[in-house]
């Protein structure tokens, strides 16, 4: 019977040796329990239960240690299936001894409790949820028990107050909190309360921890016991401050309503509800619906909502926010006595039912008409921009007048009202560039492109259908100076072109010229290369001349009987005829150093060392005067107050 039971036990069972540390039975529950085909495979398979079931090891030491002590262990455990997952398990387990005491084995019963974990979770998070909203939801909570003292209050209505729990639950009661009217007003509301079990939208004064009044709106509901008697209530209020202010700064303003309400400069009505007549309009409302006075309007509108109203639409919505709200602020579209559209601002608020007066709607209006139709042309003129901007890109970066003109017809439409109902034309000289939908219309302007003064082409814009007219067309000024400013621009990017075409005509003449004049240039170095030539030749005959029919006589002459004077004049002019064929003369005389013939003759004679006394005697002159011819040598050669060797300096130029 015991296996029996053990076998077909919906919930898991085993027995454990723990001298063998392995499974000795398990019943099939336990063994699908962990995620095994059979208890056979299960037992198989684990051979280590500290690591193979227990995700800590330490849970299986804490129950033998238990054990020890105790014939019952019992505990909540995470076990590990066979694919490595986790379940919640709820154990129970026992030891069984043997005949010495000592445990031989344990029993165990094992019962997933994963899922009703998981549920405890689910709902815990919804209780913490509910009590985040109880305690900081934007409105206050608290309760009161039937002698007015506060059993609950969430955290809310504590921040508003500035007190803390401990301070108010179960030591202070509500009319703490009130004023002297207060709580005359909430002796009778809270009788009241236990009467009928509700009492709503009663507007209160709570004084706070510091001394300051805080407006509320309160709602409460009284909860009672089955014999009906009062149990606690559930009481909400709501920060009233700001209502509050507007109200009083509007029952201030009220005062001055009825003065202000005809003459205001902004539009003033009201409107009966629920008949949606008009009760009372000012001056400044007719006016801006082109009515001659409030009467004229009143007569003859009787339903503002379709002869107002553009969409009829928008006066019912409106009367359904007011439903839930004390103002409505709003943009609409209005209609005009003559049928024409005024765009409004209007701010409106339902005036409930007091005393014989039955509820209305107010509303003031503002006529934003113009800014409105301002708005509407900033933004045609943002898109004119923006097209003059695109047709500046094209310019700057196509490279023909063609590719020019063509993009610049495809853009021409993104600048005006209605793009997708315009086509643009271009025409340039035998040129022609236009859209792809382009086609001649009644509806049309166009500017003339001028080059240097002259016509040469148009530009062309035409609506494909008729617009409503504006300034006498359908085309405003702005798009006249539009078209105008394209047509201009591309007159000077014509102009431009011109003048780079010139340009580039100009640079190819002056490119030929060019290649001529250096033509020129080479046939006159060859000329002076042969004229050098030639004075080289000429040079050389000189020189020729000289050695074979000058020279050998002055030797034949040196042989003669002559004295020592004339020896030294023979050797001189051998020498200077030398020198005439040699460099150094050449150098002495060109036009750099400018020597003159006698600094020349000196220059030769201290080159071959000799020293002014013997220049002097030589040239049957002063030796002064040969000085003063050296110290100008010194000079042009660049020696002047330096220490450097003239003769030195002169064997250089040889």
């Amino acid at each position: 019977m015991y296996r029996n039971l053990f076998d077909n036990s919906p919930i898991g069972m085993f027995q454990y040796s723990h001298l063998e540390n392995r499974l000795i039975r398990v019943n099939a529950a336990y063994a699908k329990m962990l995620g095994y085909e059979s208890p056979e495979e299960m037992i198989s398979t684990i051979t280590d239960v500290t690591s193979q079931i227990h995700t800590d090891p330490q849970n299986y030491i804490n129950t033998l240690a238990t054990l020890e002590e105790r014939d019952w262990f019992y505990a909540e455990q995470p076990l590990l299936q066979k694919d490595g997952s986790i379940i919640i398990a709820k154990v129970a387990v026992r030891k069984v001894l043997k005949p010495d005491g000592t445990i031989d084995y344990t029993d165990g019963f094992v019962e997933d409790i994963t899922e009703q974990r998981r549920l405890e979770e689910t709902e815990k998070k919804h209780l913490d949820e509910i009590t985040d909203l109880y305690e900081n939801a934007p409105c206050g909570y608290h309760s009161l028990a039937e002698d007015g003292t506060i059993i609950r209050i969430n955290n809310t209505e504590l921040r508003w107050l500035g007190y803390s729990r401990d301070e108010v639950i179960g030591k202070m009661k509500i009319t703490d909190l009130l004023t002297p009217e207060g709580i005359e007003a909430f002796q009778q509301d809270f009788s009241l309360l236990k009467e009928r079990g509700w009492v709503r939208d009663v507007e209160d004064k709570w004084i706070r921890k510091d001394g300051s009044v805080l407006d509320v709106i309160v709602n409460t509901t009284a909860i009672f016991d089955k014999n009906g008697n009062y149990l606690m209530n559930r009481c909400s209020a709501f920060d009233n401050t700001e209502r509050k202010k507007a109200e009083e700064a509007l029952e201030r303003s009220e005062k001055l309503y009825r003065n202000l309400f005809e003459n205001a400069s902004i539009g003033m009505l009201q409107i009966s509800l629920p008949e949606n007549g008009i009760l009372r309009v000012n001056k400044a409302f007719a006016s801006m619906l082109g009515y001659d006075s409030p009467e004229d309007l009143m007569f003859n509108v009787t339903d503002p909502a379709t002869q107002i109203q553009v969409d009829p639409a928008n006066h019912d919505k409106a009367l359904r926010i007011l439903e839930q709200q004390n103002w409505i602020y709003s943009e609409q579209p209005c209609r005009r006595k003559d049928g024409s559209i005024m765009f409004a601002n209007v701010a409106a608020r339902k005036v409930s039912k007091q005393n014989d007066v039955d509820e209305y709607v107010e509303a003031i209006v503002e006529d934003i008409t113009e800014r409105k139709r301002a708005e509407e042309e900033l933004r045609e003129r943002i898109k004119e921009l923006n097209c003059l901007y695109s047709i500046a890109n094209v310019i700057e970066k196509a490279d023909t007048i063609e590719e020019i003109f063509r993009n610049t017809a495809d853009l021409m439409p993104s600048g005006f009202p209605y793009p997708e109902h315009m086509c643009a034309r271009i025409t340039y000289e035998d040129l022609e560039f236009k859209t792809a939908n382009f086609q001649e219309t009644p509806w049309q302007i166009s500017a003339n492109i001028n080059v240097n003064g002259r016509l040469a082409g148009t530009v062309n814009v035409h609506y494909l259908k008729e617009t409503s007219q504006r300034d006498g067309g359908p085309f405003l000024k702005e798009e006249r100076d539009l078209i105008d400013a394209i047509a201009d621009r591309l007159g000077k990017v014509a102009e431009r072109k011109q003048m780079e075409e010139a340009l580039i005509k100009n640079e190819r003449e002056l490119s030929i010229k060019a290649q001529n004049l250096a033509d020129v240039n080479t046939t006159m170095k060859v000329l002076l290369n042969t004229m050098e030539n030639d004075q080289e030749k000429l040079k050389e005959r000189f020189l020729d001349n000289i050695k074979a029919q000058v020279l050998p006589y002055l030797k034949k002459l040196k042989n003669t009987s002559l004295d020592d004077t004339q020896k030294g004049l023979i050797k001189i002019a051998e020498t200077n005829l030398d020198e005439i064929a040699s460099p150094f003369v050449q150098k002495l005389t060109s036009n750099y150093l400018n020597l003159t013939k006698t600094e020349i003759q000196i220059a030769s004679l201290v080159r071959e060392g000799m020293t002014s006394k013997e220049i002097a005697e030589l040239l049957n002159s002063n030796k002064r005067v040969i000085d003063f011819h050296r110290e100008n040598i010194r000079k042009k050669l660049g020696l002047n107050n330096k220490k450097g060797s003239l003769a030195i300096l002169l064997r250089s130029y040889s």
